[in-house]
C-alpha cells in the first residue's frame, strides 16, 4: 500500500544499497524532498555510478521515473535498492576498458570489448554510444576511437528487425525490413550527436 507524506517540504535521507546489501560505491546517504520526483534519486545514482540503467526498489515497489517520492510511503533513513540492469552492466563493462586507452594498447581493448556478449541491438547501441560519449569528452585520441570503431564493425552480429521493437519505436528513420547492423547504429549515434 502506498501511503502520502502529510508534509509536502518535509526532508529526509535516503541509502542506496545493492541486493547484495553492499552500500552503492561513491553515494552516501542522499537528503530529500518528499515532494521530489524518483528522477532525483536515478539521477543521484547515475552520477555516482556512471550509468542510468537502474532498477529501484523500495520495500516490494518498483519505483518509476516521474512518481513523486512521498507518494512510495518512504520516510527518514529509508534504504532504497538498487539493481543495475543488464544495460548498466555493459555500459560501466566497456567505460572500464576505456579508462585508459592509448595507441598500445587498442588491440587489447579491442579484444576485451568483443568479449562483451551483445544479444539485441539496443544492447550494441549501449556499446556504440559509450565509445562514442566518451570519444566526444576526449577528442585527443579521437583518432584511437575512430580506430575501435573500424576494428569492432566486423565483429558484432546483425539483428532482425522483428526482435528489435524497442529499438524500432526509438529510431523512426530506420527503414523496415533492414538488418540492423553496427554501421547503422553507430551513424545514428552520430547524427543524434
Amino acid at each position: 500500500m502506498l501511503v502520502a507524506c502529510e508534509e509536502g517540504g518535509k526532508t529526509f535521507t535516503v541509502t542506496f544499497k545493492l541486493l547484495s546489501g553492499e552500500p552503492v560505491a561513491g553515494l552516501g546517504g542522499l537528503q530529500v524532498r518528499a515532494d521530489d520526483k524518483v528522477d532525483v534519486l536515478l539521477i543521484a545514482l547515475a552520477a555516482a555510478s556512471g550509468t542510468s540503467h537502474w532498477q529501484l526498489f523500495f520495500e516490494n515497489y518498483e519505483l518509476h521515473a516521474g512518481e513523486p517520492i512521498a507518494g512510495c510511503g518512504m520516510a527518514d533513513d529509508v534504504t532504497v535498492n538498487a539493481i543495475l540492469t543488464r544495460k548498466g552492466g555493459i555500459e560501466l563493462a566497456v567505460r572500464r576498458l576505456l579508462t585508459t586507452i592509448c595507441i598500445e594498447s587498442l588491440p587489447n581493448i579491442v579484444e576485451q570489448l568483443v568479449l562483451i556478449e551483445v544479444d539485441n541491438a539496443s544492447e550494441l547501441e549501449v556499446v556504440i554510444s559509450t565509445i562514442w560519449q566518451k570519444m566526444m569528452c576526449d577528442p585527443c585520441n579521437s583518432q584511437a576511437f575512430g580506430d575501435i570503431f573500424v576494428a569492432l564493425r566486423t565483429h558484432y552480429p546483425e539483428f532482425r528487425p522483428e526482435d528489435e521493437h524497442e529499438y524500432l519505436a526509438s529510431h523512426s528513420t530506420y527503414l523496415a525490413r533492414k538488418p540492423i547492423t553496427f554501421r547503422h547504429i553507430l551513424l545514428n549515434t552520430a547524427q543524434n550527436e
